[in-house]
């Protein structure tokens, strides 16, 4: 989003990151040549981070390339990913047969910091490094406040925007391995709502939908709330449907506050109150 792009593919992409990885560790493939179960996690994480970046190159071919709007590619090719998933899986599930696989998803450190919440913090950090501290964070942020600019300044448009769909795919992919890694079992359409849930996160820490700005950090604190939020409409006893339509209120909410005619009639209505109270 920061580059200007969109990807509503990163749920479904996850899946079949998951089930890449799940079809190696099962040994449904590479059975007879991986005998470890070491070996086979090592490869099937590999396995999951390619599939996961070719995914997100995929995307990234149609919409730098080819010109397509982000919005239509990703819903497409999500449909793309959830259908490769399915013929994976069967249209079932496929079922964890290492016991370590599940140790390390629910696992702690030092028995205290979860396995889980120790490598999300790793992926911000590695996340907030790539934006903040290097040129193609920089480049990302002017391709998308300004095209053009970011073209004349010697930058390559195509090749920024494809680099930000990789890294999207292979941080989607790493979302999959940890949901195998919990629930020890893989399907294709897993956590199809999550995308919604993810646009709400990313709006609420101040991302514009046309890019050019926003901070990892942001997206952090965000999170939180929104987890925060979530527990307490748990504690209410608010159901799975109700709390989807709590995430979509908000959403368009906050689109909503953050969109320039609600600006312009806020400070419209401020600057009348203040003539009242001048006079």
């Amino acid at each position: 989003m920061i580059s200007g792009g969109l990807n509503l593919s990163i749920v479904m992409l996850a899946n079949m990151a998951a089930a890449a990885m799940a079809m190696v560790t099962t040994g449904m493939i590479l059975g007879e040549t991986l005998t470890s179960p070491v070996g086979r996690i090592l490869v099937g994480v590999v396995a999951a981070l390619v599939t996961g970046a070719l995914g997100g190159a995929l995307n990234g071919l149609f919409v730098s390339h080819f010109g397509l709007n982000a919005l239509l590619v990703t819903t497409a090719t999500s449909q793309l990913f959830e259908g490769v998933a399915q013929l994976i899986t069967k249209g079932g599930s496929i079922v964890n047969t290492i016991p370590s696989v599940v140790l390390f998803g629910n696992g702690y450190i030092f028995g205290l910091i979860p396995n889980v919440f120790a490598l999300t913090l790793l992926c911000y950090l590695i996340a907030a490094i790539f934006a903040n501290k290097t040129k193609y964070g920089e480049t990302s942020r002017l391709l998308g406040a300004n095209a053009v600019a970011n073209q004349y300044c010697g930058n390559n448009n195509k090749r920024t925007l494809m680099t930000a769909f990789i890294m999207s795919g292979i941080f989607s992919a790493v979302g999959g391995i940890v949901v195998f890694c919990k629930m020890g079992i893989v399907r294709s359409e897993y956590g199809s709502t999550l995308s919604s849930q993810a646009l709400l996160t990313l709006v609420l820490a101040g991302l514009l939908l046309i890019g050019g700005m926003g901070k990892v950090s942001n997206v952090l604190i965000s999170l939180s709330i929104l987890q925060i939020i979530s527990s307490g409409l748990n504690l209410a006893g608010i159901t799975t449907y109700m709390k989807s339509v709590c995430w979509g209120f908000m959403l368009i909410l906050i689109v909503l506050i953050n969109s320039q005619v609600f600006k312009e009639d806020w400070n419209r209505r401020k600057r009348k109150r203040q003539a009242k109270s001048n006079e």
